[in-house]
C-alpha cells in the first residue's frame, strides 16, 4: 500500500469574475489538472493542481472561477509503476480543501450555495509524462 501524507497546502492563485444580470442563470463547466513533481529521491512530491469553473468558452464567461493550489508532500519511495496511484491520492487528499475555498467564497460574494463536484479518476485516465 502507499502512503502518501499532505503535509501543506497552500492557494497560490484565485480569480473571480462576475458580470451576470440579475435573475441571469448560466450552465458551468469545471475542469481539474494535477501535476506532480518528485524530489530526486522519490519520498517528497509537490501536486499542482488547478480548478476551473465557468461557462465555455471561459474568455467570455459571465461568471467564472479559477483556483490554483500547491500541496506538499512526504510518501513512500515512488516507483514509477505507482505515480499514478499517487496522482489519484494527490487529488483525492487535495480536493475537499479546494471545493470549501470556492464554496466559501462563493458564498460570502452573496451566491447561492456551489460546489464543485469530486471526479472518479481511474489510472487509466492518469497521463505519466
Amino acid at each position: 500500500m502507499l502512503n502518501l501524507n499532505l503535509e501543506m497546502y497552500e492557494t497560490t492563485e484565485f480569480q473571480f469574475k462576475n458580470s451576470l444580470a440579475v435573475e441571469q442563470s448560466v450552465t458551468l463547466k469545471t475542469s481539474y489538472e494535477l501535476n506532480l513533481s518528485y524530489n530526486k529521491e522519490h519520498t517528497k512530491c509537490i501536486a499542482l493542481f488547478n480548478i476551473q469553473v465557468g461557462e465555455e468558452p471561459l474568455e467570455t464567461s459571465h461568471l467564472s472561477v479559477l483556483l490554483k493550489m500547491k500541496g506538499y508532500f512526504a510518501c513512500d519511495k515512488i516507483s514509477p509503476a505507482d505515480e499514478a496511484a499517487i496522482h489519484i491520492e494527490a487529488y483525492n487528499q487535495l480536493f475537499p480543501f479546494a471545493q470549501s475555498i470556492i464554496a466559501n467564497f462563493m458564498t460570502n460574494a452573496g451566491l447561492p450555495p456551489f460546489l464543485i463536484t469530486k471526479q472518479k479518476i481511474c489510472p487509466k485516465e492518469v497521463i505519466i509524462e
